[in-house]
């Protein structure tokens, strides 16, 4: 009898006679585009990770908000601020708090980002085994 997949699956049994496992002389998984598969998990972990940047920087008020966005960049593109030399200090500066919070919240974000794309990479890689 064939599978959806059109392949035709033997049968490993254990000492109860209960089905155990399916074994195919074809397997299915063989025939995937691995090229294709490995560039959709990139993109899905790269779509995870910038959920969770953008749910960093909408945590606080106003203000909280426009400074968190400035160490993001800070941290991702500096290249991108309006400085010669960006650091957190730039960031606290222009936006009126003090240099020790603004370099708690950006290695915050560091911490964050960094421990929630290796929880989205694990997960997503269970989910597609």
């Amino acid at each position: 009898m064939l599978d959806a997949f059109g392949s035709a699956p033997s049968y490993r049994y254990n000492a109860q006679g209960q089905v155990i496992a399916f074994i195919y002389a074809d397997d299915p998984a063989a025939r995937l585009d691995h090229s294709a598969s490995v560039e959709m998990v990139s993109y899905a972990l790269a779509g995870e990770t910038l959920h969770f940047v953008f749910d960093w920087i909408m945590q606080g008020g106003l203000s909280q908000r426009s400074l968190r966005f400035h160490l993001v960049v800070l941290y991702l593109w500096p290249q991108l601020l309006p400085c010669k030399r960006p650091n957190a200090s730039w960031c606290a500066r222009i936006h009126g708090v003090s240099r020790q919070w603004a370099t708690l919240l950006k290695n915050d974000f560091a911490r964050t980002v960094s421990e929630k794309s290796k929880l989205a990479a694990r997960d997503f890689i269970r989910r597609s085994v």
